[in-house]
């Protein structure tokens, strides 16, 4: 008998859970890590029915054939809307939140997913409305940037708060994060970068700030990299670049007997687009990416 009511008041239960919606952006998926030219990856993807065999993505091509106008896509990162599921009410002296927004990881992400799949972008023009697969598709891989609990959104709350040159600022702090970047793009990986354009001191509005891909990058002198994006906002544009230059923020004491003071060197940077103004950037750092296999009916 008590198994019998155990069972009728499982089943009783079970009537009161809603069944996901099959649109749901929490679908079941798979998650592999490995080791791939000396790097720790990891890739995910939806459990697809009837599927025994799965490829991961490094296989199909090198990033280093990466470019804007082939792989990323042709809209510009502004879509019609207000971007969350809820009203956020007005702050201090904080502008309400636009009606235009950005997904600007989303398509970063997007991009380089489609590239290592090995399938064709979806050759829209202009960007995929509010409620389509693309858009849930573009908006979820947004948040996959972000991190586990916001973590990458903190981080740019961080750096909006630190001084440029100094030598614990976001140009000490952007030559250090370039070490990971360049290993990245060494071994034709792509890397996900966030780029702080702005300080608290300018205004308190995170999402002034900006995400990018970065494919490849050259060395113009010992002291001056050029490193090549694709920016969500510069559609079909080979020629974006961020431009770093090394600079001595000042000095430290290195231990040892005797002890010596050795130099602490920072990235000044600035973006360069073709055709439009040079914008100072106040440091950069990598974000999270993890290459998944874009759906079939975007």
């Amino acid at each position: 008998a008590a198994p019998q009511r155990f069972l009728t008041a499982l089943f009783s239960r079970a009537k009161r859970v809603q069944i996901p919606d099959a649109s749901d952006v929490y679908l079941p998926y798979l998650e592999f890590r490995y080791t791939y030219l000396g790097l720790r990856r990891r890739y995910t993807t939806r459990l697809i029915p009837f599927t025994a065999e799965y490829r991961l993505p490094d296989i199909f091509a090198p990033a280093s054939d990466l470019r804007p106008t082939q792989h990323g896509f042709e809209f510009v990162n502004s879509f019609p809307g207000y971007p969350l599921p809820f009203k956020v009410p007005k702050m201090g002296n904080l502008d309400p939140v636009s009606q235009i927004y950005g997904l600007c990881g989303g398509m970063s992400s997007a991009a380089c997913d489609f590239y290592f799949s090995g399938k064709s972008r979806p050759p829209h023009k202009k960007p995929p409305e509010k409620g389509t697969k693309f858009h849930q598709y573009l908006y979820r891989r947004q948040l996959d940037t972000f991190g586990a609990l916001g973590r990458y959104i903190v981080k740019f709350a961080e750096w909006m708060a630190l001084p440029d040159e100094t030598t614990h600022g976001t140009q000490r702090r952007t030559f250090d994060e370039w070490a990971q970047i360049q290993t990245k793009l060494d071994a034709k990986v792509p890397a996900i970068i966030g780029l702080v354009y702005v300080s608290f001191e300018e205004t308190a509005e995170l999402w002034q700030n900006h995400q990018v891909l970065a494919y490849a990058y050259e060395e113009q002198s010992p002291t001056l990299t050029n490193i090549h994006i694709y920016d969500p906002n510069y559609p079909k544009n080979d020629g974006v670049v961020i431009r770093a230059e090394r600079v001595t923020l000042g000095a430290k004491i290195a231990p040892g007997l005797p002890p010596s003071v050795v130099p602490v060197s920072g990235f000044k940077s600035v973006q360069l687009t073709p055709g439009h103004k040079d914008r100072k950037v106040r440091g950069f750092f990598m974000m999270p990416y993890a290459p998944q296999t874009p759906p079939d009916d975007l």
